[in-house]
Protein backbone atom coordinates (compact mmCIF):
# COMPACT_ATOMS: atom_id res chain seq x y z
CA UNK A 1 0.00 0.00 0.00
CA UNK A 2 2.90 2.02 0.74
CA UNK A 3 4.34 1.88 -2.69
CA UNK A 4 1.01 3.13 -4.40
CA UNK A 5 0.78 6.29 -1.84
CA UNK A 6 -2.42 5.39 -0.86
CA UNK A 7 -3.32 6.83 3.19
CA UNK A 8 -6.56 5.17 2.89
CA UNK A 9 -4.85 1.87 2.50
CA UNK A 10 -1.73 2.63 4.77
CA UNK A 11 -4.28 3.57 7.88
CA UNK A 12 -6.36 0.19 7.21
CA UNK A 13 -3.24 -1.88 7.71
CA UNK A 14 -2.55 -0.95 10.92
CA UNK A 15 -6.43 -1.15 12.23
CA UNK A 16 -6.36 -4.83 11.04
CA UNK A 17 -3.22 -5.40 12.90
CA UNK A 18 -4.32 -3.61 15.74
CA UNK A 19 -7.12 -5.81 15.92
CA UNK A 20 -5.37 -8.93 16.33
CA UNK A 21 -2.90 -7.21 18.63
CA UNK A 22 -6.29 -6.60 20.90
CA UNK A 23 -7.80 -10.14 20.25
CA UNK A 24 -4.61 -11.44 21.71
CA UNK A 25 -4.34 -9.48 24.80
CA UNK A 26 -1.59 -7.22 23.32
CA UNK A 27 -3.47 -3.91 24.57
CA UNK A 28 0.07 -1.06 24.58
CA UNK A 29 0.44 -3.02 20.50
CA UNK A 30 -2.83 -2.69 19.58
CA UNK A 31 -3.06 1.16 21.13
CA UNK A 32 0.68 1.57 19.18
CA UNK A 33 -0.70 0.41 15.55
CA UNK A 34 -4.13 2.34 16.08
CA UNK A 35 -1.97 5.43 17.00
CA UNK A 36 0.28 4.78 13.60
CA UNK A 37 -3.41 4.90 11.61
CA UNK A 38 -4.64 8.22 13.33
CA UNK A 39 -1.48 10.05 12.80
CA UNK A 40 -2.11 9.80 9.24
CA UNK A 41 -5.16 11.95 10.19
CA UNK A 42 -7.41 14.14 7.25
CA UNK A 43 -5.86 12.06 4.79
CA UNK A 44 -7.66 8.89 5.90
CA UNK A 45 -11.49 8.52 4.88
CA UNK A 46 -13.66 9.70 7.94
CA UNK A 47 -15.13 5.83 8.11
CA UNK A 48 -11.99 4.56 8.59
CA UNK A 49 -10.87 7.36 10.80
CA UNK A 50 -13.68 6.60 13.04
CA UNK A 51 -13.00 2.76 13.11
CA UNK A 52 -9.70 3.65 14.17
CA UNK A 53 -11.09 5.99 17.18
CA UNK A 54 -13.45 2.92 18.19
CA UNK A 55 -10.62 0.42 18.45
CA UNK A 56 -8.48 2.78 20.00
CA UNK A 57 -10.57 3.81 22.56
CA UNK A 58 -11.53 0.45 23.24
CA UNK A 59 -7.98 -0.61 23.98
CA UNK A 60 -7.66 2.53 26.33
CA UNK A 61 -11.22 1.36 28.27
CA UNK A 62 -9.38 -2.17 28.74
CA UNK A 63 -6.17 -0.56 30.60
CA UNK A 64 -8.40 1.47 32.57
CA UNK A 65 -8.20 4.93 30.67
CA UNK A 66 -11.96 5.70 30.58
CA UNK A 67 -10.87 9.20 30.38
CA UNK A 68 -8.31 8.79 27.23
CA UNK A 69 -11.17 6.49 25.54
CA UNK A 70 -13.68 8.98 25.63
CA UNK A 71 -11.38 11.96 24.53
CA UNK A 72 -10.62 9.73 21.38
CA UNK A 73 -14.00 9.32 20.61
CA UNK A 74 -15.16 13.09 21.60
CA UNK A 75 -12.15 13.62 18.55
CA UNK A 76 -14.67 12.14 15.95
CA UNK A 77 -17.95 13.23 17.05
CA UNK A 78 -18.73 15.79 14.11
CA UNK A 79 -18.32 12.62 11.83
CA UNK A 80 -20.25 10.55 13.41
CA UNK A 81 -23.30 13.62 13.36
CA UNK A 82 -23.19 13.48 9.28
CA UNK A 83 -23.68 9.52 9.33
CA UNK A 84 -27.36 8.11 9.57
CA UNK A 85 -28.53 5.10 11.79
CA UNK A 86 -25.81 2.15 10.90
CA UNK A 87 -23.53 0.14 12.85
CA UNK A 88 -20.73 2.53 13.40
CA UNK A 89 -23.25 5.34 14.58
CA UNK A 90 -24.36 3.25 16.91
CA UNK A 91 -21.12 1.68 17.99
CA UNK A 92 -20.08 5.09 18.76
CA UNK A 93 -22.78 6.24 20.65
CA UNK A 94 -22.51 2.73 22.65
CA UNK A 95 -18.92 3.75 23.27
CA UNK A 96 -19.23 6.71 24.68
CA UNK A 97 -21.96 6.42 26.79
CA UNK A 98 -20.12 3.73 28.07
CA UNK A 99 -16.45 4.94 28.72
CA UNK A 100 -18.81 8.07 30.13
CA UNK A 101 -20.34 5.89 33.13
CA UNK A 102 -16.98 4.29 33.54
CA UNK A 103 -15.65 8.03 34.18
CA UNK A 104 -18.58 8.83 36.70
CA UNK A 105 -20.84 10.54 34.92
CA UNK A 106 -24.14 8.04 34.59
CA UNK A 107 -26.77 10.57 33.87
CA UNK A 108 -24.79 12.27 30.31
CA UNK A 109 -24.21 8.52 29.46
CA UNK A 110 -27.84 7.98 29.28
CA UNK A 111 -28.59 10.09 26.21
CA UNK A 112 -25.87 8.49 24.09
CA UNK A 113 -27.21 5.26 25.15
CA UNK A 114 -30.61 5.76 24.41
CA UNK A 115 -29.37 6.94 21.40
CA UNK A 116 -27.82 3.80 20.40
CA UNK A 117 -30.73 1.61 21.12
CA UNK A 118 -33.25 3.95 19.63
CA UNK A 119 -30.72 3.34 16.09
CA UNK A 120 -30.49 -0.03 16.58
CA UNK A 121 -34.36 -0.66 17.34
CA UNK A 122 -34.86 1.61 13.98
CA UNK A 123 -32.58 -0.75 11.64
CA UNK A 124 -32.50 -4.23 13.57
CA UNK A 125 -29.13 -4.24 15.10
CA UNK A 126 -30.58 -6.58 18.30
CA UNK A 127 -27.03 -7.32 19.51
CA UNK A 128 -26.21 -3.41 19.98
CA UNK A 129 -30.10 -3.23 21.58
CA UNK A 130 -29.25 -5.93 24.16
CA UNK A 131 -25.85 -4.25 24.98
CA UNK A 132 -27.16 -0.48 25.45
CA UNK A 133 -30.05 -1.51 27.14
CA UNK A 134 -27.99 -3.35 29.39
CA UNK A 135 -25.39 -0.27 29.58
CA UNK A 136 -28.79 1.64 30.58
CA UNK A 137 -29.33 -0.14 33.16
CA UNK A 138 -26.22 -0.01 34.77
CA UNK A 139 -26.65 3.67 34.45
CA UNK A 140 -29.80 3.96 36.03
CA UNK A 141 -28.75 1.82 38.99
CA UNK A 142 -25.81 3.75 39.94
CA UNK A 143 -28.47 7.28 39.85
CA UNK A 144 -30.53 5.38 42.22
CA UNK A 145 -33.24 4.43 39.40
CA UNK A 146 -33.64 0.88 39.85
CA UNK A 147 -37.29 0.87 38.78
CA UNK A 148 -35.60 2.20 34.90
CA UNK A 149 -33.21 0.06 35.30
CA UNK A 150 -35.29 -3.11 35.55
CA UNK A 151 -37.36 -1.78 32.66
CA UNK A 152 -34.01 -1.98 30.47
CA UNK A 153 -33.50 -5.41 31.80
CA UNK A 154 -36.50 -6.93 31.30
CA UNK A 155 -36.74 -5.08 27.66
CA UNK A 156 -33.56 -6.73 27.19
CA UNK A 157 -34.34 -9.72 27.39
CA UNK A 158 -37.38 -9.56 25.67
CA UNK A 159 -35.70 -8.78 22.54
CA UNK A 160 -32.77 -11.37 23.18
CA UNK A 161 -35.62 -13.71 23.29
CA UNK A 162 -36.93 -12.46 20.24
CA UNK A 163 -33.81 -12.82 18.27
CA UNK A 164 -31.95 -15.80 19.66
CA UNK A 165 -32.37 -19.26 17.77
CA UNK A 166 -32.81 -21.59 20.55
CA UNK A 167 -36.08 -22.74 20.52
CA UNK A 168 -38.47 -20.76 22.33
CA UNK A 169 -40.89 -23.83 22.74
CA UNK A 170 -41.52 -24.85 26.99
CA UNK A 171 -41.19 -28.61 25.95
CA UNK A 172 -38.14 -28.39 24.31
CA UNK A 173 -36.41 -25.91 26.66
CA UNK A 174 -37.46 -28.25 29.74
CA UNK A 175 -36.36 -31.73 28.38
CA UNK A 176 -32.88 -29.14 27.51
CA UNK A 177 -32.49 -28.22 30.87
CA UNK A 178 -33.02 -31.92 32.29
CA UNK A 179 -30.39 -33.43 29.57
CA UNK A 180 -27.92 -30.68 31.02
Amino acid sequence: CRTIQSPAQDAKLPNQLARIRQRQGLIHEAISCFQQSQSLGEAVIFRTRIETALGLSTCYAEIDRSDLALTVLQGVEGQIREMADGDTAIRWHLNVGQRTHEIGNPRAALEHLHLADAAAARTGMHDYRVASLTAMARAYQAIQRPDSARVCLDTASMVWEAERTISKDPQWREQRGASG
